[in-house]
């Protein structure tokens, strides 16, 4: 039997020495009783390329962190005014979108509170905002990110007078060449893959940074999203926070009429995902589960944002 080693979280035999340490119990004895710690719930076995692995469950993560003393909520002081930015930020999303008739100013309005709390949160943790990792899977959204990236000084006054036309970096949907952006989206339900590859690249680089993926709850329809769930939980890709923007409207009316998506959470779950909720759209409590995704180790993150009140129209 293996114990699977991550680069970035606690071993089974690490967790074992902890406790025998703390309790005055020999480490054989924990070792001979790994069927204890199974029932518990604190490991469990799963299988990869036909070897048999061993790593610590969810719960083992946990009893670890408060073993060594850490909270389970460690959300510090959110600024106040961050929850300003959104209406600022509505008006120039609005004003960019005039430009070209309001195309898709609806579907940008209910992902722009995300990206402002990516950014925010970057820029006040002293992460290089500049070296931000975005993949919108949801690539019509883009013009809510050419708004922020302005707002933080990433995009200048020049770029975005000339957005939209021919040879700007600024385009409806995402390309390639705009400062963020890992990578040209639009057809929906691939950013996630996308987004998979470039994590497994930063763990071989050794390179600690989050990519961060924002998916539509629309692009759940789509069979290649859940595959590349099962690829990330499987490779333990921690370093991506993916966001799912829960307007409950996609192209041709309501969610769940088309194709039920809840209880997502559970689904995403089942899929080897920690998952987080907010209780509304507003940055800081997007900025609060951000911080609780940052804190978890051996599993890719979601963070499920309930937008359903920001827009009545979608494009």
């Amino acid at each position: 039997m293996k114990t699977l080693l991550t680069a970035s979280g606690p071993s089974l035999n690490s967790v074992l020495r902890k406790i025998s340490e703390t309790y005055n119990i020999p480490l054989s004895t924990l070792k001979f009783h790994i069927s204890i710690l199974s029932d518990l719930g604190l490991i469990e076995k799963i299988g990869r390329n036909g070897t048999k692995i061993v790593r610590l469950s969810k719960l083992g993560v946990k009893i670890l962190r408060l073993m060594d003393g850490e909270s389970l909520n460690p959300v510090g002081n959110i600024p106040r005014d961050v929850d300003n930015l959104q209406i600022t930020l509505s008006k120039e999303l609005d004003k960019l979108l005039r430009k070209i008739d309001g195309f898709h100013l609806s579907s940008s309005l209910t992902t722009l509170n995300i990206l402002i709390a990516i950014f925010f949160h970057r820029q006040s943790s002293h992460m290089d905002i500049h070296k931000t990792k975005i993949v919108l899977s949801k690539g019509h959204a883009a013009p809510a990110l050419y708004t922020v990236l302005k707002h933080f000084g990433i995009l200048s006054e020049r770029e975005m007078k000339n957005a939209f036309e021919q040879e700007s970096i600024i385009q409806t949907h995402p390309i390639k060449g705009c400062p963020t952006i890992v990578s040209s989206s639009g057809s929906l339900g691939q950013g996630l893959s996308i987004a998979n590859g470039l994590a497994i690249r930063l763990k071989m680089e050794r390179e600690e940074d989050f990519i961060y993926v924002i998916m539509g709850d629309g692009e759940l329809d789509e069979g290649q999203v859940w595959e590349s769930m099962a690829t990330s939980s499987t490779h333990g890709l921690d370093n991506i926070i993916l966001f799912i923007d829960r307007n409950g409207k996609q192209l041709t009316g309501e969610t769940e009429s088309i194709k039920k998506k809840e209880p997502l959470k559970d689904r995403l779950n089942a899929f080897g995902w920690e998952v987080f909720e907010t209780p509304d759209a507003k940055p800081s409590s997007i900025i609060r589960e951000i911080i609780k995704a940052e804190k978890i180790r051996g599993w890719p993150k979601a963070i499920i944002v309930n937008t359903r009140n920001l827009s009545q129209n979608y494009y």
